[in-house]
Parts: structure tokens; sequence; C-alpha cells
């Protein structure tokens, strides 16, 4: 356990609950990433006090706790600017495959049966005392996702256990897979009809972000669940594809690869409209050739700042920076001899220093010469792509009469 330790703010949490004789530990994946020797992005505690003395003891020391699910015994609490979710242990009573009907308990064990796969079900408290009723710590170090008792049972309780099993696949770089929860999650995916795609669109983001977001997807595509969901993505060779830390940027990847052409599906899937807009604009560009000779500039040490500058006046950063990223996830493993990882972050460190220069030209100055509404906007992308052709020579007065004639 020489990665563990104990967060400053979760002990100063559990010191106070100590003066009124309540415990608390960190779950969840705390303690997974430090046993795992990862960083944590979160912290997550449980404890045996009800949301209603949370609130009375954190408010009699000044603490900040917000009702963030109630209903589930969950608050989060703000303390020297972090944010810390807290939940009473609790206990199942009914479960009916989307919501699940608790009490709360005072019972540790219990609280980490109704939890979803062992990895997830470790407690640690202050005094660095690890506790692990189904063998968590066993499986995170041998790669294993495997549910806590009867895989089935534990699907039925709530169908989106499939979609995190799936997820957490994604952890392990060197994945083993424990087959009952594998054979039972495949065999139950017909299932996810009945989950809002508000939660399957959730998952599906994370599962396109995990550590080794190859896996799932891999997987996934080979037992139909994509299709299940609505993606009809074609047979990939995933092993082909990198796939980087930006969920819409590899999900993009696959769209791309299956030619598809109406991602009406994502708005199905309650995308946010900025979202869908983002993976449409991906699909729109086609700069392949452009992509192709920056690497091998960027690869031979030749200056690319020059190409990286026009293309960026044309179609802007953001989604410049995004569109190289497609790029570099379907063709960079045809590049040999390549460590692809430091030439991504060495490609990504020029295109980031390049300042794009500046056009001289405004739109007030096209307000000027009488142009007004939507006619605006069309003649300074006309007097951006006249000044981009000249390569940056044409000045501000030489636009504005090529405008007005």
């Amino acid at each position: 356990m020489s990665n563990l330790k104990f967060p400053s703010q979760a002990n100063t949490l559990c010191e106070i609950l100590a003066i009124d004789h309540y415990q608390a530990r960190v779950v969840g994946g705390y303690v997974r990433d430090s046993l795992k020797g990862f960083a944590p992005y979160e912290i997550d505690m449980a404890t045996d006090a009800q949301p209603e003395i949370l609130f009375s003891i954190f408010r009699k020391h000044n603490i900040k706790s917000i009702p963030t699910g109630l209903k589930h015994g969950t608050i989060t609490v703000i303390i020297n600017d972090e944010k810390i979710e807290i939940t009473t242990l609790r206990r199942d009573v009914k479960c009916h495959g989307r919501h699940a009907e608790v009490i709360f308990t005072d019972n540790w064990e219990e609280d980490a049966r109704r939890r979803d796969f062992t990895i997830n079900a470790m407690y640690l408290d202050s005094n660095m005392r690890l506790y692990d009723f189904y063998n968590g710590k066993r499986d995170l170090y041998e790669d294993v996702v495997q549910f806590i008792g009867d895989p089935e049972e534990r699907i039925h309780e709530d169908y989106l256990r499939i979609m995190r099993y799936f997820r957490f696949l994604g952890y392990f770089e060197n994945l083993n897979l424990h087959h009952e929860s594998f054979n039972t999650a495949i065999r139950l995916s017909e299932n996810l009809h009945k989950i809002s795609y508000e939660r399957i669109r959730s998952e599906l983001l994370k599962i396109f972000s995990s550590r080794v977001s190859n896996i799932p997807i891999k997987l996934m595509l080979e037992c139909g669940i994509f299709q299940i969901i609505g993606l009809n993505f074609n047979q990939i060779n995933i092993d082909k594809i990198y796939f980087g830390n930006d969920p819409l940027v590899n999900l993009s990847i696959m769209i791309h690869l299956s030619g598809i052409d109406n991602v009406a599906i994502l708005k199905q899937l309650k995308f946010s409209r900025a979202e869908q807009k983002l993976v449409n604009e991906l699909l729109k560009y086609k700069l392949d050739k452009h992509f192709r000779e920056l690497i091998e500039k960027i690869i031979s040490g030749i200056d690319a700042i020059i190409d990286i500058d026009k293309m960026l006046n044309q179609i802007g950063f953001d989604i410049y920076h995004k569109l190289f990223e497609v790029y570099y996830g379907i063709y960079i493993k045809s590049f040999i001899n390549q460590n692809h990882d430091e030439l991504l972050i060495k490609s990504i460190a020029i295109i980031n220093s390049v300042v794009p220069t500046e056009c001289p030209i405004i739109a007030v100055d096209i307000m000027n010469l009488g142009y007004i509404g939507s006619d605006i906007g069309i003649q300074l992308r006309h007097a951006r792509k006249l000044w981009i052709e000249s390569n940056y020579m044409l000045g501000r007065q030489s636009l504005i009469t090529l405008i007005n004639s």
C-alpha cells in the first residue's frame, strides 16, 4: 500500500465526524487509483452518519455542504476549495433495472455489497487501514473487472452497469477478462434499450476517454453493443487507430471510418448542440494532404509554422486542433518507427506555439462600405480568402478596394 496517501481534506472531515462518534472513509476511485499508482482526480467518501446529521455537524464547524443527492444519501462538502462527495452507507431493498430503493445502514460490508465492481468497493480510513470485503485489491493488481456477487443479478439491478462494465475494461492496459462478467454483460446487452439516452451518452463519453479506450471500443464493436444503442459503426480494425484523450475526437474517428454522413443519432442520444456541431465540423473538412505533409515536416525537423498559420486563418484554432487529432488518430500508425505519444505531444506543442497572423480588415471596414446583415460576414470571409491567397501581402486598403470594386 505504498502508493496510498490519505487526503488531508478527507482527514479533516474524519476528525470532525469522530467528535460526534461517527466514521468516514475514502471509497471507490480514489482508493483504486492510488493503489494502481495513478493520480486520483476526485475524492468520494462514505459515512455511517445520515444526511441530516452531516448537515448539522458541518454547520457547527462552518463547513459548506450542498444537498446534491439527498435521495441517495449524498451531499457535497466544500473544504479548502475541494469538493468532496460524502454518502451515507446504504443497503438496497428493491431494484428494478434502473432505480434502486435504498435504506441507510451502519454496516460497511452491506454498503460494499451494493457497489458494482470489486475494484470500486474498497474503503480507506484515516489510519491507512484498507477495508476490502470482495478482493478488489487482488483484482486490481491482476487487471480484472468483475461484478460483486452474481453478475446477472447486479446487471438486472441497473442495466447501465453494462456500459459501466465496458468503461472499466478501458482502465487496464493489460486487461484480463473475467469471462462470467463479460459473457453476462453481452447476453443482457439488449436491455440497454431500457436506459435513458442521457445516461447512455454520459457513459459513452467516459468510454471514449477511458485510460485505454481502444479495449472497450474494440470489444463493444465486436459484440454489437454500439449497434444496440444506435451507433452503426463498421467492423473497423481498432488496432490501427490511435485514440487520444478527447472523447468527441475519438467518436468522430469512428464515425468517419464508418462512412456515416448523417449524425442525427447524436441528437437522439442527447448530445448537446455544441457537441453535435463540433462532430459535424470535424467530419466536414478534408485536410488529409495538409496534415500528412505537416507530420512529415515535423518528423523531419522542417519548419511548418507558415503551413499551420495559413490553415488556422481559414478554419480557426479550435477546429484545426481537433481536426489534427482526428487525422492523427486515423493515420499516425502508418508512419513507421515513431513513438506515437511523443510525436503527438511534439506536434500539439508546435501547433499551440503558432499565433495566427491577424487579417488587416475587420467587420467595421466592411460595414463602412455599406454592407449590412449577413453580407458583412460573407464579404469578410471573401476578404480573408483574398488575403490568404496573396500570402498575406494584401494590406487593409488594398482589400477594401478589392471588396468595394
